[in-house]
C-alpha cells in the first residue's frame, strides 16, 4: 500500500513538472498555426483576385465578340450563367474547407510519451 502511495506521489510530481512543458508546447503550436494561417490567407487572397480579374475579362471578351450578332443576348446570359456556376462551386468548396483539420500533434505526442512513461512506472 505504501509503495502504491509513493508511486502516486511520484506520478503527481512528474505530471506537475510536465504542465509547464505542455503550456510551452501549446504556445509554440499556436504560433506555428498563426503564421501558417497568415501565409495561406495571403496566397488565397492573391489567387482569388487574379482568378476574378481573368474571369471578368474573359466574360467581357465573349460578350464583345458577339456584340454585332444575333447572339449578343445569349452570350451575355451565358457569361452570367458561368458566373453563377462559379459562385456555387466556390461556395461548395468553402463549405468543405471549413471542416477542422488535424493539428501538428506536438502536444498529443508529448502526452502519449508521458502516458507511456507513467505506465512503465506502475
Amino acid at each position: 500500500m505504501i509503495n502504491t502511495i509513493e508511486k502516486v506521489k511520484e506520478i503527481g510530481a512528474i505530471t506537475l513538472d510536465r504542465v509547464n512543458d505542455y503550456i510551452e508546447l501549446i504556445r509554440v503550436e499556436l504560433e506555428i498555426a498563426q503564421h501558417e494561417l497568415a501565409r495561406r490567407t495571403g496566397q488565397a487572397a492573391l489567387f482569388a483576385a487574379c482568378v476574378f480579374l481573368a474571369a471578368m475579362f474573359i466574360g467581357l471578351a465573349v460578350i464583345v465578340s458577339y456584340w454585332d450578332s444575333a447572339y449578343r443576348v445569349a452570350a451575355a446570359w451565358g457569361v452570367a450563367a458561368v458566373w453563377v456556376l462559379a459562385a456555387l462551386v466556390c461556395y461548395a468548396r468553402q463549405r468543405a474547407a471549413q471542416r477542422p483539420g488535424p493539428g501538428s500533434g506536438l502536444i498529443r505526442d508529448a502526452v502519449q510519451q508521458d502516458i507511456a512513461f507513467l505506465k512503465e512506472l506502475l
